[in-house]
């Protein structure tokens, strides 16, 4: 079961930041999914001369409607985890304002790009596309928030939306690179590490195993399941887009939308299983270096415990 008893003295030990009211999650959770999801091409954005039109809503264009679900995702894992900073009690409360705050935020959002791309010529079956990356980034948002705002169910669940949000952190910072490179042109950025991103979300994922914990021996499972879901959140990402440019018709001796359909899908699927192989696109080291750590932990933390209770 996700579900385990907090010990009394533990959730009297949260009381220090768990104390806002639900209501209050509403905007936090709106505001916490838009400015985290989409802050790195909100700087970009800032830094150039002249910025998309529809600013500071990200359009649905050919080269950066990928942000927009992207996006999405981050803040919906972010939203769904700031249900945490609620009153103690009000659970299930708080995981509802959380949702209203990420639905609100999302209906908004894409009724702005609505408007824009009203504005703007459409060619013949692009509002099919168009529509499917709507859904998409709905669907993003959603699965995000989900995940986030798993910590309803004790330190399991709490544990999957650290992970989540180690996947979100990796894409977020990988992305506000990018749009400092963008926006800068600064050919030094170029000489950065650029896997400093996944060893910021190692430690976070390090964290996530720590807190699902070895006790009882099952949790071991659950370990299993976060480490394989996290690896697959970034080759998911690639083979989506990989999905926009083929429902796009912008690869090569490819049709467009939507005769190609179950070509693009099978495209797709080839994609995310290149992607997943280890060494294809993420580096593995940061990932064995989590789970050695956080063992390491897990097996130190009761004589910690035991030696600051003489």
């Amino acid at each position: 079961m996700l579900h385990a008893g907090v010990p009394r003295r533990g959730a009297s030990a949260g009381r220090s930041f768990r104390t806002l009211p639900p209501w209050a999650l509403v905007p936090v959770a709106a505001l916490g999914w838009w400015l985290f999801g989409f802050f790195p091409s909100l700087i970009e954005d800032v830094l150039t001369d002249h910025p998309f039109p529809g600013w500071p809503v990200v359009p649905l264009l050919a080269s950066r409607s990928g942000l927009l679900w992207m996006g999405a995702f981050w803040g919906g894992v972010v939203a769904g985890l700031l249900g945490r900073f609620a009153r103690p009690g009000r659970r299930r409360t708080a995981v509802a304002a959380t949702g209203a705050g990420v639905a609100v935020a999302m209906a908004v959002t894409l009724l702005q790009v609505g408007l824009f791309i009203a504005d703007q010529p459409v060619p013949l079956g692009a509002d099919r596309v168009i529509a499917g990356l709507c859904l998409l980034t709905v669907v993003a948002g959603c699965v995000g928030w989900a995940l986030g705002s798993a910590w309803v169910f004790g330190p399991v669940g709490l544990g999957v939306g650290l992970a989540a949000l180690a996947t979100a952190v990796t894409g977020w910072l990988n992305g506000l690179q990018l749009a400092l490179l963008n926006a800068t042109q600064a050919d030094h950025l170029l000489a950065l590490d650029w896997r400093w991103g996944q060893w910021a979300g190692a430690v976070l994922l390090a964290a996530a195993l720590v807190v699902i914990g070895v006790r009882p021996a099952a949790r071991l499972a659950w370990w299993a399941v976060v480490v394989v879901g996290a690896w697959f959140v970034e080759p998911a990402f690639t083979a989506a887009v990989n999905l926009e440019f083929y429902l796009r018709g912008a690869m090569p001796g490819m049709p467009g939308f939507p005769e190609t359909l179950p070509e693009a899908l099978a495209a797709a699927g080839q994609t995310l299983w290149q992607a997943a192989q280890p060494g294809s696109s993420q580096p593995v080291a940061p990932w064995i270096t989590a789970v050695v750590v956080a063992a390491l932990l897990c097996a130190a933390l009761p004589r910690l415990r035991r030696t600051a209770a003489d």
